[in-house]
């Protein structure tokens, strides 16, 4: 056990979740944060065109670099590379210059995607990556439920420990039942009962969605059935929401 010293900044990166609906700006939110400084953003679900053509994201994406994911060991890779974050090493992992210093953020998107891979991985006979690296843990002897549960969270607790980077993950949204108390809730789409617990592992949690104008909105406070948070100051809501906003 240690003292915390409260009146020293936190010099942590932010470890943060986007989550809401289809077609309510998650992917664009994210390509805000060239604004911030150099970004890195993991494709998992072919959004990156909306980072093309977006005509308000022309001076951010000066700063977004975008690579795919097109499999499962991705996800460990990425991982190691994440806590390195050396530009020479980037460089040498995509076979080209994309940054000549530590990248600023690293964005998954979107995490509920790739946790189609994941099921995948776990269907397979022969998984290439039993007990290595961010894999679920050894001689786990049990069905893929649990086991997509344990991945998960073993993932999202391993890539926390990287603290050479900011990290945004975006997820998808979807409405859940709790078995014992029937209560509904909303949170991000992602395995089982991690839709009301996996909001604790985050710093800030911005949920975003439409108005009835059709602008993109977000906000860092809960409302209703729907979770959201910020660690970092008083949760808003935000029209047309930028990082620069909700992260500094």
């Amino acid at each position: 056990m240690k003292v915390i010293d409260l009146k020293t900044p936190n010099e942590d990166p932010i470890f943060a979740l986007c989550y809401g609906d289809s077609g309510t700006g998650k992917t664009h939110f994210a390509g805000t944060l060239g604004e911030l400084g150099t970004v890195l953003i993991c494709d998992v679900d072919q959004g990156h065109k909306t980072l093309q053509y977006a005509p308000d994201l022309a001076k951010a994406r000066e700063n977004l670099i975008v690579c795919s994911f097109d499999k499962f060991r991705d996800l460990d890779t990425a991982y190691k590379y994440i806590q390195k974050n050396d530009p020479d090493e980037w460089n040498k992992l995509f076979s080209q210059e994309v940054c000549t210093k530590p990248l600023d953020w690293f964005v998954w998107d979107t995490w509920s995607e790739l946790q189609w891979n994941m099921l995948e991985e776990l269907r397979g006979k022969e998984s290439e990556m039993k007990g290595v690296g961010l894999n679920f843990r050894k001689n786990l002897q049990i069905q893929h439920w649990g086991m997509m549960t344990d991945l998960n969270k073993l993932a999202i607790e391993q890539l926390r420990e990287c603290k050479k980077i900011n990290q945004l993950f975006l997820m998808q949204q979807t409405m859940s039942k709790d078995e014992l108390s029937g209560q509904i809730f909303g949170g991000p789409a992602i395995h089982g009962k991690l839709v009301q617990e996996i909001p604790a592992y985050f710093d800030i949690v911005v949920r975003t969605y439409s108005n009835l104008g059709g602008k993109f909105c977000a906000t860092t406070k809960a409302v209703g059935k729907w979770t959201a948070k910020t660690r970092i100051g008083v949760g808003k809501e935000y029209v047309n929401p930028t990082a620069r906003e909700i992260f500094t």
